[in-house]
């Protein structure tokens, strides 16, 4: 095996040198192809739409007033016939009398009689008055609605058609009529819903194929040299080995972790969110469907439907919050395991394993996942997959890491729109991954071969959101989205600043204390960076982990919304900095004492590290609505014993005792 080095990356790369017979080659990159390919067809793929048909009165029953809530509030189609027999009962009143509406008066369809004469309106539109007289006069009425227009038709007189006009829309079928006088009336409708469809046989073939495709890449990528490309006994790269002989203590520090977010599961306060993710969950559950219940006209989920999709199982068996938990409550613990072995194992590989250490790691993890990654939201999804891309991107050493880090962050996008940051770590490591597709290749075809094997592992991420889903629906569930809102620009990015410094929930102490002190240490971080003289430590991994924050921040102004709890999907990244950037500054204060600008930098990144904490507990320990009730300090800052917490000049002093700890030396 020969060292390859990119960009300040080394690395052994375990590609073979020897040449593929061209037959081989073909068959692997039909492989590449089969899984790329099948996975841009299955948008397009046939399925199976459910055409929902709703009529008034139901079969049997009589003519009786009944609501018929349609999402969206109008169908895709409707006929409504109104016999004349009808219209004749309510003309001989001696006031106005509703005969037939689908909508309070100028929303829907209504047709009322009044002083002899029967109107017809659409919206708020008389489309027609005809006068009622006689009992030879023929004044059935007819209506019409679809997606080319409206057609009316009046006893004999010639059908008037309305080119263009939409569906009324439906609320409810009321009548003043008694069942005896509307006998004979009725209404079709039927509902619009590009999302109630499921694959056809041959689109389930098609997905089998593709995840057929999609294992034999993976396993093409890790045939070779499998254990040993990931540099790590485990395969994964995942865990470090410590030398500190008193492995007892970390593991005491996994137990409390484990422990804190266990707990954490029982005790911790409802989410905004929690109920509404709840109910689509249920709403997959009962139909298949991912349809928002609450806005957005129940449209799908779609293409961020895989957290309501893997929690509707869970609702048919308990809606019991607890229960509900346990995923995010699994991921927390997941997450801490890949920060500690996998990220800081490689980030800071001779003191990873050390007590201290471990509890920083733990301390900063804690802060970040707690507030916000409880509940039912996808933030802690997302969280997992991007500290796992980004562990697996750090210690690869061949194409068996590339390709489960390409399906933990193929998996990671279909969560949510801000599953978009998992391309931080992407971007970052980009002269890696360049590196290792092109290590020890015996040529074009063969890079060639191993870009179309990781574009195939990278396609999962269609075949989650299209397995169930159309292109069609995808495009009417954004529309319905943009329409109704939040869409916001990328410029509206501050406003989540905002939300964060608020005084509610969204801006409580404890949600902006990891955000804020990660922002205070980025430029500490990067003047110290910018007087490095040899690269190596803790000051590579600081620039690394710098970059993959600062770049997960900027992705973020892509994203549609603007909410503060988003920034839980970075609660790992977030708990990587810090702790590497302690352990930079604590290096700073050992063997650069005597260097004056260092030290000046030093000083200044604690001053701002202290003003951002002061900040952080300006805020109240506010959650969310009913949750927020007998807890202490809602309403203002935090003054735990009587400590203001939310003044300066405190954690300055802390700043400077931490100083006089970091001055000893780590064991």
């Amino acid at each position: 095996m020969n060292p390859v080095t990119a960009k300040g990356f080394a690395y052994l790369s375990t590609a073979s040198t020897v040449r593929h017979h061209p037959t081989s080659i073909a068959l692997v990159l039909l492989v590449g192809l089969a899984g790329i390919l099948i996975a841009l067809v299955l948008p397009f793929a046939p399925v199976t739409a459910t055409r929902i048909m709703v009529t008034w009165p139901a079969h049997g029953q009589p003519v009786r007033s009944s609501t018929a809530l349609f999402a969206p509030y109008r169908p895709a189609e409707l006929t409504a016939t109104v016999p004349c027999s009808a219209i004749r009962a309510a003309a001989g009143q001696p006031r106005a009398v509703t005969v037939l509406a689908t909508s309070p008066s100028g929303d829907g369809l209504v047709l009322v009689t009044e002083a002899g004469a029967a109107r017809l309106l659409l919206g708020r539109r008389v489309v027609r008055s005809t006068p009622v007289s006689g009992t030879t006069t023929d004044c059935r009425t007819r209506v019409h609605a679809g997606p080319a227009g409206t057609a009316i038709t009046i006893g004999d007189a010639p059908t008037i058609t309305l080119s263009g006009e939409p569906v009324p829309k439906v609320f409810a079928f009321h009548t003043d009529l008694d069942p005896r006088q509307a006998a004979g009336m009725m209404v079709t409708a039927r509902t619009a819903s590009p999302f109630a469809t499921s694959p056809t046989r041959l689109k389930t073939l098609l997905i089998a194929v593709q995840l057929l495709a999609v294992v034999a890449a993976l396993g093409l990528l890790t045939a070779r040299g499998f254990l040993t490309a990931l540099g790590s006994p485990t395969g994964l790269g995942l865990i470090s080995r410590s030398r500190t002989s008193r492995w007892w203590r970390t593991v005491a520090v996994d137990v409390g972790v484990i422990g804190v977010l266990a707990g954490w599961a029982v005790i911790g306060p409802l989410t905004d969110d929690d109920g509404f993710a709840a109910t689509i969950a249920r709403n997959v559950a009962h139909t298949g469907n991912a349809g928002n219940y609450y806005r957005w006209w129940n449209a799908s989920e779609t293409p961020f439907a895989l957290d309501q999709q893997l929690l509707a199982p869970l609702t048919e068996v308990s809606l019991a919050p607890l229960w509900l938990r346990l995923p995010s409550t699994a991921l927390g613990i997941a997450t801490w395991f890949v920060l500690s072995r996998g990220v800081l194992g490689v980030a800071l590989p001779s003191v990873a394993g050390t007590v201290r250490i471990r509890l920083l790691a733990a301390v900063c993890l804690l802060a970040a996942w707690l507030p916000y990654d409880l509940g039912m939201r996808p933030e802690p999804y997302v969280a997992f997959g991007v500290t796992g891309v980004l562990a697996l991107l750090w210690r690869a050493r061949g194409l068996a890491a590339l390709g489960v880090a390409a399906l933990l962050a193929a998996l990671t996008v279909p969560f949510s729109p801000i599953g978009l940051i998992v391309a931080a770590p992407v971007a970052v490591f980009a002269p890696r991954i360049v590196a290792i597709v092109r290590g020890a290749a015996s040529g074009r075809a063969e890079v060639l071969v191993r870009v179309l094997l990781l574009g195939a592992v990278a396609a999962v991420s269609l075949t989650a959101v299209f397995a169930d889903q159309t292109w069609n629906g995808l495009v009417v569930a954004t529309r319905w989205h943009t329409f109704f809102g939040p869409a916001l620009p990328w410029y509206h990015e501050p406003d989540r600043y905002r939300f964060l410094l608020g005084d509610d929930a969204d801006g409580s102490a404890t949600k902006r204390v990891p955000v804020l002190l990660t922002l205070a240490l980025l430029p500490v971080v990067g003047a110290l960076l910018a007087r490095r003289t040899e690269p190596g430590g803790a000051d590579s991994s600081a620039a690394r982990l710098a970059g993959v924050v600062l770049t997960a921040l900027g992705l973020l102004w892509l994203t549609p919304s603007k909410w503060s709890h988003h920034f839980g999907a970075l609660a790992g990244l977030f708990a990587a900095f810090l702790v590497v950037a302690v352990v930079l500054l604590a290096q700073q204060v050992r063997t650069r004492v005597a260097d004056r600008v260092s030290l000046g930098i030093t000083v200044a990144g604690v001053a701002l590290v202290a003003v951002a904490a002061g900040l952080a507990f300006s805020g109240p320990n506010a959650w969310w609505q009913p949750a927020v009730y007998d807890v202490l300090w809602a309403a203002g800052p935090v003054h735990p014993f009587g400590l203001p917490l939310e003044c300066p000049f405190l954690w300055v002093g802390a700043g400077v005792v931490a100083a006089l700890v970091a001055l000893r030396p780590v064991s």
